[in-house]
């Protein structure tokens, strides 16, 4: 059953300004996140909703990003590609916000994946940042041009000029800035991360603040967060000297621990030969030996190693539609509004 505002984009698919993926929409059109997030958007935005949708672009840094000291650097990477920031919002993952993020691609995750990926998106406040792509006219929408900036969570996949390889990410779980992939997916997000009343207020600003020109410095933000959370490195090759240095010491303090310390460093031997990373095995050997197993060391090692996916699973949306939207099946709003608010 479509609700007034489903049944809006359902018209003559009204939803091709939003994304070119029916299949996107077939998900989205009982997603309460989406639903609620475009139903305000509507609201507050009227018809340019959907104009203002397609010049936006969602960016965030992730802790590994904040820890690791990439946010300066990201920001004068997106200025060079053309994107103005709008809007800044620091703020904590939890559980639930984790998991409706990411619903239609983390059907595929292991339980491993899960597990250290809490570990990680816990570790830390995250930097948001509403950008507005400068460019006109726009071929393809702000966050469909970012995604392909962005590069593929997957190392190997990624060329050098990519975002996430300037910024050094290490792997598909530590993958440094997360960014929605098109329209559809930056109105479901901002409905996952706001409240409804803020979230009023936040279109009501981004709007005035397209139409005045107004943008905003994320270095207050970015200073604030340095100061809060101590810097590390994303170094799989330092994690992995840490832990195992953690490990001998382990062993020279208590004959009793040694044989967990083994078993934990044998693990990691294992793991760079190709062997996965049993997590749950692993944790309870580094108790056993008095290695805290909550430290960033032990985090990143796990990112590298733990089985990612379950096999043969796929996830539930896995294209961006990027190429879609290129090849002309989306519907660009080349005509700014005479007022956007």
């Amino acid at each position: 059953m479509l609700d007034a505002y489903m049944r809006r984009l359902h018209t003559d698919e009204g939803w091709r300004v939003l994304t070119t993926q029916q299949k996107k929409f077939d998900y989205f059109v009982t997603d309460t996140h989406f639903r609620e997030s475009w139903r305000t958007a509507v609201d507050v935005l009227g018809t340019h909703a959907g104009w203002l949708m397609q010049r936006i672009a969602l960016l965030t840094l992730r802790p590994e990003g904040i820890i690791g000291r990439r946010a300066r650097q990201c920001v004068e990477v997106l200025a060079r590609l053309d994107y103005a920031p709008l809007h800044a919002h620091r703020f904590r993952y939890d559980r639930m916000m984790i998991r409706e993020l990411w619903r239609y691609q983390w059907n595929v995750a292991s339980f491993d994946r899960l597990a250290v990926g809490d570990r990680l998106h816990y570790r830390t406040d995250v930097l948001s940042l509403v950008l507005l792509d400068v460019r006109e006219p726009l071929a393809i929408p702000a966050s469909s041009r970012l995604s392909r900036h962005k590069g593929s969570a997957f190392p190997p996949d990624r060329r050098a000029d990519h975002l996430r390889s300037q910024l050094g990410a290490p792997n598909r779980i530590m993958v440094v800035v997360h960014c929605p992939d098109e329209p559809m997916d930056v109105v479901r997000e901002l409905g996952i991360i706001f409240e409804r009343d803020t979230l009023r207020q936040l279109y009501a600003k981004l709007a005035e603040r397209v139409a005045t020109g107004t943008r905003v410095d994320p270095e207050p933000y970015i200073s604030r967060l340095y100061d809060d959370f101590p810097a590390r490195s994303l170094s799989v090759d330092d994690a992995v000297r840490e832990v195992l240095a953690e490990l001998d010491r382990a062993e020279c303090r208590n004959a009793r621990t040694g044989p967990a310390a083994a078993r934990a460093r044998a693990a990691i031997m294992r793991a760079s030969e190709g062997q996965y990373l049993d997590w749950d095995r692993w944790c309870a050997d580094l108790a056993g030996c008095g290695v805290d197993q909550r430290s960033w060391a032990v985090t990143v090692v796990a990112s590298e190693y733990v089985q990612h996916d379950v096999p043969d699973a796929r996830c539930l949306i896995s294209r961006t539609g990027r190429g879609l939207w290129q090849a002309g099946h989306g519907r660009m709003l080349d005509q700014p509004p005479a007022e956007v608010a």
